[in-house]
């Protein structure tokens, strides 16, 4: 096991730690949860380490028993104190395994692996055979698939597929197979910006196209020249176990609905850099599941006026617009006059506190999330039509997803 997969076992660590630019040396014991973050509790309390709760820092360190592992602690804070000016613990956001690094250097190569990507691609590369005739001694190989190389401006994105093995003494075995996004910049990127400009919106697009909150299940970085890696981890990451399904309906989309892989990823970096932040508040939207809300439903209102202004220049939007840039049919949209006259007006009612609004508050309750479902539906038609596709592979592709949940 890795100092990664035991931390996030729930192990507690020990070391030694130092923050970045000292030679202190501090014993510490360090945790992590995927909620919260890493927690370092100093043994050592008279090392002058930072004393003041709202500085960041880095912190550097050496695990006993992972000998060759260097390990980083970057947005670091003091969250405790012993005596007024003793830190005992420290509270870090985010985790680098394999160096000592820091916000500021810059790496030419970036990995991020969504957990759902592997399923909107269909190729896994996995074949099996059978040894007899009553197929009962399985053969299975793996061949890595050609991966999907995708020219961006500015960067060069591959599709990259890969597999991992498993197995022990008895008769079972996996294979896992896993689909990453390689970015590779014209220029080495900080964390952050490729965080900005790559992680964000390349994550966001797994999001829509698989309808469901996703995160990273691994997010790497890499300088051959220098021959360094790190594998970073982030507080506040979701973990995700979702397994194949037998049917397609649960995805918007996936690769073979669509005509060329390469076009669609292009199209939607291009889209989100000309309508940001909107599809970056789209993906906040879909990462909070299937909760209704007045919030929710001003959320996923803010996110469509913003598109919509990004997208055409105008500073006036309304609904009706919005309906006729999806230009998909009433029946298929659920959005009429009477709906989108709803809509405006469970918008100045949650949003301005407007008391002109002649409904119950069972059919304000039942509206809202009417009007909810509605919405975001106008938004995925939008940004299907955005990624290319043509009126009726759209209303095609949005039957099939809502057919077992229709929208009324």
């Amino acid at each position: 096991m890795s100092a990664q997969q035991d931390l996030e076992a729930g192990a507690t660590l020990s070391g030694i730690f130092w923050p970045a630019g000292t030679d202190l040396g501090t014993p510490g014991v360090l945790s992590w949860s995927d909620e919260l973050g890493a927690r370092l509790q100093l043994t050592v309390l008279d090392d002058p380490w930072p004393t003041d709760f709202n500085r960041l820092f880095t912190i550097h360190a050496q695990l006993h028993g992972y000998i060759g592992t260097p390990l980083t602690l970057m947005q670091s804070r003091v969250t405790r104190k012993m005596n007024l000016n003793q830190p005992a613990e420290v509270a870090a956001q985010t985790l680098a395994f394999g160096a000592h690094t820091d916000l500021e250097e810059r790496w030419p190569v970036a990995n991020f692996m969504p957990y759902g990507l592997h399923e909107w691609y269909p190729e896994t590369g996995l074949s099996i055979k059978y040894r007899d005739k009553r197929l009962r001694q399985p053969q299975v190989s793996w061949k890595p698939p050609k991966a999907i190389k995708i020219p961006i401006p500015g960067a060069r994105i591959t599709l990259q597929p890969g597999a991992g093995w498993g197995w022990g003494f008895g008769p079972g075995w996996r294979i896992d197979t896993t689909l990453c996004f390689t970015v590779r910049p014209d220029k080495a990127l900080t964390l952050n910006d490729f965080w900005r400009e790559y992680r964000s919106p390349l994550l966001a697009f797994v999001m829509f196209a698989s309808d469901r909150p996703d995160d990273l299940r691994r997010e790497s970085y890499y300088n051959a020249r220098k021959k360094r890696q790190i594998v970073v981890l982030h507080a506040s990451r979701q973990v995700y176990d979702y397994d194949w399904r037998p049917n397609d309906g649960h995805y918007l989309f996936k690769a073979e609905n669509i005509d060329s892989e390469v076009e669609v990823i292009q199209r939607w970096m291009a889209v989100w850099r000309r309508v940001d932040p909107a599809l970056g508040y789209f993906g906040e939207y879909i990462a909070g599941g299937n909760a209704y809300s007045p919030d929710r439903f001003l959320a996923l209102c803010k996110t469509a006026e913003n598109y919509w202004k990004r997208v055409t220049g105008e500073r006036n939007w309304k609904l009706a617009k919005l309906c006729a840039r999806a230009a998909i049919h009433d029946e298929v949209s659920h959005c009429d006059k009477d709906a989108i006259a709803l809509m405006g007006q469970l918008r100045n009612y949650h949003g301005h506190l407007s008391d002109d609004l002649r409904l119950t508050p069972e059919e304000i309750s039942d509206g809202t999330f009417v009007s909810t479902r509605r919405l975001y539906l106008l938004m995925q038609a939008c940004l299907l039509r955005e990624l290319g596709l043509e009126t009726d592979r759209i209303e095609e592709l949005i039957q099939l997803h809502y057919r077992s949940w229709p929208v009324p």
